[in-house]
């Protein structure tokens, strides 16, 4: 009984050295025919799944403000190293214009996220060197790990805004509301974009077609048609003009006539004198 056993054993080890041998053929096989391209590559990430589910909603929405306050002040920045973002130099500062200083301190703030993250992955770093000096605590590590992947994926989402910031003023208005409500995943501004942008067009189409259009207000118009134009005399003055104000209007367009004189009977009597014929010299020769 025994003997069979073994025997079943010594079988069994032939067949595994069979397989062994038959699959390291394949393997051989395999690279002289070159890579397989629809075989799973070996170097995409797999992560815990606790981990993705956090991760994910960090870089597309960011950390809510309160965590991000709370775990950039449990790391400091300075030590026996200098984390913090290098500030800017006073002479460089005094020439830039008012959006080259935001933007500097834009990456100001974002260094300061990858000081802090920094921080929190050299401490954890740093136990473990010392684990022979002190005994490493495993959730002490973990949370310094934990904390160094929240204030990374916070970072990881500024720079996505930043970049739909810099691209934004060359879309139309339009565009950019609708872009506004996406978010960063895979593409910059979200998936399916090409639907997306499809839709909001359809419903703006729709949404003018149902609008009524004004009708065109008549009564008034009419109104100042008739309306006969006020007529000026040759002596009219603005209105400033006859409060007498010192600007005189249209003072300039005035004409004045010199008043009228009384004309005495000699006057007309001289004029017919001067205009009258002379009468025939027949009278004289009788």
């Amino acid at each position: 009984m025994q003997a069979e056993e073994e025997g079943l054993v010594v079988k069994d080890d032939a067949q595994s050295t069979e397989a062994a041998e038959s699959k390291k053929l394949d393997n051989e096989v395999e690279l002289l025919l070159g890579e397989d391209p629809g075989a799973k590559k070996k170097d995409q990430v797999e992560l815990h799944e606790s981990l993705v589910s956090r991760w994910a909603s960090w870089l597309s929405d960011g950390l809510p403000k309160e965590i991000k306050v709370q775990v950039v002040d449990k790391y400091p920045r300075k030590g026996n190293i200098s984390l913090e973002a290098p500030e800017l130099n006073e002479e460089i500062a005094d020439t830039l214009n008012e959006t080259g200083v935001r933007r500097d301190q834009l990456f100001n703030q974002e260094q300061n996220l990858a000081g802090s993250a920094l921080s929190a992955l050299g401490q954890g770093i740093t136990m473990i060197l010392k684990d022979e000096e002190e005994p490493l605590d495993h959730l002490e590590l973990l949370e310094k790990l934990a904390d160094a992947g929240k204030l990374i994926t916070q970072l990881h989402f500024q720079v996505s805004s930043a970049r739909r910031a810099f691209i934004s003023p060359i879309l139309t208005k339009s565009m950019k509301n609708l872009l506004q409500t996406s978010k960063p995943g895979s593409l910059l501004f979200g998936e399916k974009l090409t639907e997306k942008i499809k839709t909001a067009k359809s419903m703006e189409k729709i949404g003018k077609e149902i609008k009524a259009s004004p009708l065109p207000s008549t009564s008034g118009t009419s109104k100042k048609l008739s309306r006969p134009a006020p007529r000026r005399t040759l002596n009219w003055r603005g209105p400033y003009a006859r409060q007498g104000n010192s600007y005189q209007g249209l003072k300039q367009y005035q004409t004045k006539f010199p008043p009228s004189q009384p004309v005495s009977k000699s006057t007309y009597s001289n004029v017919s004198k001067s205009t009258s014929k002379p009468r025939p010299l027949r009278d004289a020769k009788k």
